[in-house]
């Protein structure tokens, strides 16, 4: 079914349009196009005062709705966590869990598989932050959960296929072989909580290393 949205403006990601409304078919936006050329056969909904723009995609969120991931690793309070920032326009996000025991990352993720499945489409998939960092640079991270990873580790985060899967984690702590190994498996792996030199964050680079979550 095709209908139209008439807010007072629209943001399309790169410009603001005025007096245009946005046609849509089905779930598909299909055109923005000048008010006085919509068709009359058109249904049209008036937003007055209202700026309609693209959501956000937030691939660091560590609680939201009353929620902190690693307290309530389940389904459930994922449920919660996205209705609190849809509230603020975030459309899609990255269920973030920082560091941690094995058993509440494990939680962590098999909650995500679970939402997912339920229908919760705005969890993309897992952002396990930590806890293979530098401790001089460990910042809000617990001093008892800060470890260099273990090749239990290692093959848990690699078996983590139906999953986005996004792991911040120091080079000068996981070596290049290690980094290449997740990549590899499909993991995207950012740097950050790292005391790396230049030359140990272009090895990881160089290994597979795709963004910085903290610079």
């Amino acid at each position: 079914m095709t209908h139209a949205l008439y807010p007072e403006r629209i943001f399309d990601g790169e410009s603001w349009h005025t007096d245009t409304a946005i046609v849509v078919n089905g779930d598909v936006i299909a055109d923005l196009i000048p008010r006085t050329n919509l068709s009359s056969e058109i249904s049209m909904m008036e937003l007055p005062g209202l700026t309609i723009a693209p959501g956000f995609i937030d691939c660091q969120v560590n609680g939201g709705g009353g929620v902190l991931f690693n307290n309530e690793p389940t389904a459930e309070a994922l449920t919660r966590l996205v209705d609190g920032h849809r509230m603020t326009g975030t459309t899609s996000l990255l269920p973030t869990v920082i560091s941690d025991t094995p058993d509440i990352h494990r939680a962590a993720a098999e909650a995500v598989i679970a939402a997912r499945s339920a229908g919760l489409v705005e969890v993309l998939g897992i952002h396990i932050e930590g806890p293979f960092f530098a401790l001089e640079k460990r910042g809000t991270h617990q001093l008892d959960k800060i470890r260099r990873p273990e090749d239990a580790d290692i093959n848990w985060l690699k078996s983590l296929t139906d999953l986005i899967t996004l792991v911040t984690l120091a080079p000068d702590v996981v070596p290049p072989k290690t980094v290449a190994a997740l990549a590899d498996a499909g993991v995207v792996v950012s740097a950050g909580h790292t005391n790396a030199t230049y030359a140990e964050t272009c090895a990881a680079l160089d290994a597979g290393l795709r963004g910085f979550t903290h610079l």
